[in-house]
């Protein structure tokens, strides 16, 4: 799929994920970035919603999760959800949003399999028990899909380091007197 077809409709940064395999104890807390896509077409009717999580320790850690029209049933029956597709991309936003913004009342849980699909879960935790509201489904985006990626992170960090380089240069030059 293209990801010049989609526009970003929304950004954020998950805290404390646990990151583990279902089986292992092994978890590892890790900051996640989030970043939801619409097919470009008209808001209130997407036609496919595009998650994906990565990670800025892990160049190498990107997975992805689509949901069309046709998909959402599937999901729907599984999960019993009482909503339209068309609500489905303005619902993940304010799931993800109470859990950064209540992080002792919404946890954020994603669980990487070891046939590397995974799996973000949304909890609420109330005083005396975790309620479930709501997942999804992730895998692996292609190795094409990931060189892509790394390479576009690479040159934007040159061009920040360059960028910095430029500035501390300018700020030598202004304490030294040499700035023309």
């Amino acid at each position: 799929m293209d990801i010049r077809s989609y526009m970003i409709a929304f950004q954020t940064q998950i805290f404390d994920s646990k990151i583990g395999s279902q089986k292992s104890r092994n978890q590892v807390n890790q900051n996640l970035y989030v970043q939801e896509f619409y097919n470009q077409g008209i808001d209130s009717n997407p036609q496919s919603i595009k998650i994906e999580i990565s990670s800025e320790k892990d160049l190498f850690f990107l997975f992805h999760h689509e949901a069309t029209i046709n998909s959402f049933t599937q999901i729907k029956a599984l999960q019993n959800l009482q909503m339209p597709f068309k609500d489905y991309a303005q619902i993940t936003i304010a799931t993800l949003n109470k859990v950064e913004q209540n992080f002792n009342g919404y946890g954020a849980i994603f669980q990487v399999m070891l046939d590397g699909s995974a799996r973000l879960e949304i909890n609420q935790t109330t005083e005396f028990r975790s309620v479930h509201m709501i997942h999804f489904d992730f895998h692996q985006v292609e190795e094409s899909f990931l060189r892509q990626t790394i390479v576009f992170k690479y040159n934007q960090q040159r061009k920040e380091i360059k960028y910095l380089t430029q500035s501390l240069n300018e700020c030598k030059m202004r304490a030294t007197g040499t700035f023309k």
